[in-house]
């Protein structure tokens, strides 16, 4: 298994819960690094009603505690940039792996040479959705204001 001292996650690591999966399960031992670029994309998200990140970075920080990994946040650079290349060019200047979950940014980890964690996390929640697609349903019907309906056989 390899194991890093720090990593740099990207928006796709925090936001698919990979980053919080890195840190419980050792593969990175002393250092998270959120670029700044990153957490801003997590605050306008937020702002447009899109709390995903926002509850995995409380998930990666609480992780984080109980495992003594520190977080730190990468103060470098433009805070209009471009997160992915935000998170790509703080884990070249830190000399720490990229974490992240979306293959091109692990492509480009590659042709940087930049080390990386790859992956998507372990645990998956089911969608609410996905409940009503079990074998012995036929159809389900969607329709604005009114409960879905579920047509069994």
């Amino acid at each position: 298994m390899v194991e890093y001292e720090a990593a740099v996650v990207d928006l796709s690591a925090i936001k698919t819960g990979y980053a919080a999966d890195l840190v419980m399960g050792g593969k990175v031992r002393k250092k998270v690094i959120i670029p700044k670029q990153v957490i801003k994309r997590i605050h306008e998200d937020a702002e447009r009603g899109d709390f995903v990140g926002v509850e995995e970075l409380k998930k990666l920080r609480k992780v984080a505690e109980q495992v003594e990994v520190k977080i730190e946040v990468a103060e470098r650079g433009d805070t209009r940039a471009d997160p992915d290349i935000a998170a790509l060019e703080v884990a070249r200047d830190y000399g720490a792996a990229l974490a992240t979950s979306s293959e091109i940014q692990a492509r480009m980890a590659d042709a940087l040479g930049i080390g990386k964690l790859y992956g998507k996390a372990i645990s998956r929640k089911e969608l609410l959705l996905e409940a009503y697609f079990a074998e012995d349903i036929m159809s389900v019907h969607l329709k604005e204001g009114i409960p879905p309906r579920v047509k069994r056989g």
